[in-house]
């Protein structure tokens, strides 16, 4: 998001990968739809401002209010888990089941959202 600052307003936009938190989310499941939380604040989520569904709405971030322009689905694809060690390292399983000792982190990755 513009700046890394979670306040209602700030603008979603593409940016070239960093370790920053401005551009992690965490995907809150609520029946088919899902809710996406700032790892900045767990009370702001992605939301079309003004509840636009036209081509060119802007996406933001807001606070997390419930109402349907803060609800999202992911299509063409299935949810996956990649698993990091705390030193950001991804281990090297031998097989399907990866013990870390305590070591890792799981971060949750997902398909595109569409609306």
């Amino acid at each position: 998001m513009k700046d890394g600052k979670a306040a209602n307003g700030s603008n979603v936009h593409q940016y070239a990968p960093n370790s920053y938190r401005s551009q992690k989310w965490v995907a809150v499941r609520s029946g088919s739809v899902y809710k996406l939380v700032s790892a900045l604040s767990s009370s702001m989520a992605l939301d079309v401002k003004d509840g636009k569904a036209a081509n060119g709405s802007n996406v933001q971030i807001y606070t997390a209010n419930g109402y349907r322009f803060q609800q999202w689905t992911f299509k063409n694809g299935r949810p996956a888990v990649e698993v990091r060690r705390r030193s950001g390292t991804v281990p090297r399983p031998r097989s399907r089941a990866c013990a870390c000792s305590g070591e890792c982190t799981a971060v949750r990755t997902r398909p595109a959202a569409s609306r």
